[in-house]
């Protein structure tokens, strides 16, 4: 990863890492990309982070999936999260649901983070929510991105992430890998649900 902060803007910003090989091969690109403007600055989101967006170039809503910590009952006033894909804005406000035969019954907005777990529990924040705003839980279910806290539907793919995205001071811009092959134990886990709208992408198993 090299050179790859900000490429519509002036600023640009040197970033090296390691990048673990995933693709197999990749055939086709989203045009003209997307950008990448809302997460933490000084943040990288890895290579193979399932993305949405809706034209060429627009901002991208990076779908993020959550991994229930912990049972939750329907008279539950907290639920405690660990993000999948390690990309998390906690300050970013982001509406979640669990998607269940294609659809989401219920979803909500998340505010700030009560708390931000440490050590062994590093990743999990712990989100205050009403009685009953998911419905019940169980430990291990995964939360998808939702478009609306009243009629949710979920945001799907458009594509995946071609690499890992260094975000600038001035955001990033991000290349969207529609079809290829993708090696899946090298990236974070991609809900099954998502894989339909990935159709020209082949996940294969090492």
């Amino acid at each position: 990863m090299k050179n790859y902060g900000n490429t519509f803007n002036s600023s640009r910003t040197d970033f090296s890492a390691g990048k673990v090989p995933i693709w197999l091969h990749v055939d086709e690109f989203y045009p003209a990309g997307c950008t990448l403007n809302g997460q933490i600055k000084g943040s990288t989101i890895p290579v193979g982070t399932p993305v949405a967006v809706s034209k060429m170039g627009a901002e991208a809503t990076l779908l993020e999936t959550f991994e229930v910590v912990g049972a939750v009952a329907t008279t539950d006033t907290s639920v405690v999260l660990k993000s999948v894909s390690g990309t998390v804005d906690p300050a970013k406000d982001m509406i979640v649901g669990k998607l269940a035969s294609g659809s989401i019954s219920k979803a909500v907005k998340l505010p700030a983070p009560t708390s931000v777990g440490s050590d062994d529990h590093a990743g999990e924040y712990t989100f205050a929510i009403t009685a009953n705003a998911l419905g019940a839980l169980s430990d291990g279910d995964i939360l998808v991105m939702a478009s609306a806290t009243s009629n949710p539907v979920p945001v799907y793919p458009t594509g995946l992430l071609y690499e890992d995205v260094y975000v600038g001071t001035d955001g990033a811009t991000g290349t969207i890998v529609t079809k290829g092959q993708v090696l899946a134990d090298r990236i974070a886990a991609i809900p099954e649900a998502y894989k339909p709208y990935l159709t020209n992408i082949t996940f294969v198993n090492e």
